[in-house]
């Protein structure tokens, strides 16, 4: 039971962070773009910028890689893999969700390579990203338990030490 709330917890906090990294790299596509893409090619940012269906369809979508990477980053899956491993796993899983919904929701054709090909390279940068992101605040927090931690047991030792000579 609290591995189900562990699961749902973690859903929530990425929720909202995937979600406004999703809409905020769109808009600023967009941006970069300069309203050019053309309604031809992607359903998603058109001349208009995004419309409230695409909106919906991208809170669906990061529902769905939230799940993904909740169950996948719990102890009962996946549990004796390095962190690297488990976040090569999260992000092939969610490459293929977000391919499929990107079919579903006809984000742009399916015989556009060119569009898959940009789609495939930035998935995966911005996924490699995340994870240098990820490792690094990892070892941080690490390196920081670990030093409280030695801290913790000084004080023990010194507090033995006192007690000791009490006696």
């Amino acid at each position: 039971m609290d591995e189900q709330k562990s699961i749902l917890k973690e859903f929530f906090r990425l929720l909202p962070i995937t979600f406004t990294c999703t809409i905020l790299s769109m808009s600023v596509a967009g941006w970069v773009s300069g309203g050019s893409v053309s309604e031809d090619f992607s359903t998603v940012v058109g001349s208009t910028g995004l419309s409230y269906v695409a909106v919906f369809q991208i809170l669906i979508l990061a529902a769905i890689n939230c799940s993904i990477a909740s169950v996948l980053t719990s102890d009962k899956i996946l549990k004796n893999l390095i962190t690297l491993w488990r976040l090569i796993i999260i992000m092939f899983s969610c490459l293929i969700a977000t391919s499929i919904m990107i079919i579903a929701f006809g984000f742009f054709p399916r015989d556009s390579w060119d569009a898959w090909l940009q789609f495939v390279i930035v998935f995966i940068a911005v996924f490699v990203i995340f994870s240098i992101v990820a490792i690094i605040k990892t070892k941080w927090d690490e390196k920081r338990y670990n030093n409280l931690l030695s801290e913790y047991k000084e004080r023990q030792e010194e507090a033995k030490l006192k007690e000791n000579e009490n006696d």
